[in-house]
Order: structure tokens, then sequence, then C-alpha cells
């Protein structure tokens, strides 16, 4: 299944013009109960993608316990629990400031987020 331009084939598809190959995108997400290995399966597929040459390959781990990076040999810089509780923060001095009701003209914040 590999093509002429020494790729995988998988997910490559020759268009109608013969100097054209059109990449396809995917998205592929991992859930389940926990304990059941979706972490070392995500792993893997992004490994084999890798390995494949399917680049550039955007993984986010969404667990908690987070360990996905560690698998894959790579130091993580934020988290997206990180980057949650950042934007929280920023909306909360927002509405202390009262920069809603400046843009709105609305007095009412609400009591909690």
């Amino acid at each position: 299944m590999n093509s002429a331009s020494g790729g995988s084939g998988l997910f490559e598809k020759r268009s109608r013009h013969p100097q054209k190959l059109l990449i396809m995108s995917f998205l592929i997400a991992v859930t389940g109960k926990g304990g059941v290995g979706k972490t070392t399966i995500a792993a893997l597929l992004i490994q084999g993608l890798i390995a494949r040459n399917c680049k550039p390959v955007l993984a986010v781990d969404a667990d908690p316990n987070m360990c996905l990076d560690a698998l894959l040999g790579v130091s993580v810089e934020h988290t997206v629990g990180g980057v949650r509780e950042q934007a929280r923060e920023i909306a909360g001095k927002a509405w202390l400031l009262g920069f809603p009701s400046r843009i709105t003209g609305n007095e009412n914040r609400p009591n909690a987020w």
C-alpha cells in the first residue's frame, strides 16, 4: 500500500491531478473507564503515526493524572488543567475590576464561577 512518494499510504489519497497528493487529517479521541489502558493505547498510536511520518501530530492529555508525556519521552510546559485555571483566574480578576459592567452596562456580577 505504499505510494509513489514513499509514504505509508495510510493517510494519503491521490487526486485527479497526477502531481498533487492530498494529505488527510484525522481527529482521534481515546476514551473509556479508568485503568483500561487509554494512555498506553494513545501513546502507541502516536508513536505509530510518527514512525509512519504522519506529521505533525498534536496530542492533548486531558487526564488529571497526565502521564502521556512520560510514555512519549517529552516534557510538558503547560497542562490543560493549568491553562483552564489561568483563564478562570484572569476572568475572575476582570469581574473584580468591573470590566463586564463597563462593556455591557450590566452591574450584576455572578456570585461564583
